[in-house]
């Protein structure tokens, strides 16, 4: 598949895809305008993505990244045949209340650059336990992108609107410039709980020009929505 510029062109093709996966975890996600919440409908969501990597893209690699204020990998880039209680990884323990798109997205675009990171995240609260407690309490278990010849893809949930300082768009047009692309839900009750202008402009464009960008307020719709994007992109 082509994208219409610079920032947004890559091809698809029958090479693996490593998927990120990031779900927005803030406090907001608990509620139930989205059955059973928003955030077990996203969960659910997610686990659709796996049932169909492991069925039709075994050696695909999926990595949930979950984010607030500060972001984390919930689950290091995975082969799909090779995760199991995938429910189990999603938590909000490490992470600092609120939401910023960028830390995500930085997190994403120094694995896809093939720089080292750390599962946690990088807030300063894990600088200074680093500083004051036991090496032994403190463990990072660094990990890096071995595979730069797979498809890069980001899907990125949020039910909320960008309250960091950061600008989540550079990022994204980093991200876009190294061949990922970026496709932005938003869920809610309303178009209005989210900021759908910063996620359009996240997102990745279609060479007709359509934006991979959607809102969705409902459970069926958002399950349906993950099942396809966990298929491989069209060649054009």
């Amino acid at each position: 598949m082509k994208y219409l510029n610079m920032a947004n062109r890559i091809q698809s093709n029958n090479k693996p895809e490593t998927l990120l996966t990031m779900i927005d975890l803030s406090g907001s996600m608990y509620t139930d305008d989205i059955k059973p919440n928003r955030m077990e409908a996203a969960i659910m969501a997610n686990n659709e993505i796996v049932k169909v990597k492991k069925r039709s893209y075994p050696d695909d690699k999926i990595g949930i990244i979950s984010f607030q204020t500060t972001a984390k990998f919930s689950l290091i880039p995975t082969h799909s045949k090779d995760i199991y209680n995938f429910n189990e990884v999603i938590n909000d323990t490490g992470l600092e209340g609120g939401t910023d798109f960028t830390t995500p997205l930085e997190l994403a675009h120094n694995y896809f650059s093939g720089k080292t990171v750390n599962p946690g995240n990088s807030s300063i609260k894990k600088i200074l336990s680093s500083i004051f407690f036991e090496q032994s309490i403190v463990k990072y278990s660094p990990i890096r992108n071995e595979n730069d010849n797979s498809i890069k893809r980001i899907i990125l949930l949020t039910d909320g609107e960008h309250l960091g300082k950061g600008n989540p768009v550079k990022i994204a047009d980093k991200l876009k410039g190294i061949g990922a692309t970026i496709d932005c839900i938003g869920i809610g009750g309303s178009p209005m709980d989210v900021d759908e202008e910063l996620l359009k402009q996240i997102a990745s464009r279609n060479q007709d020009g359509s934006i991979r960008y959607s809102f969705i307020g409902d459970r069926e719709h958002l399950l349906r929505k993950y099942s396809s994007l966990a298929h491989h992109l069209r060649t054009v």
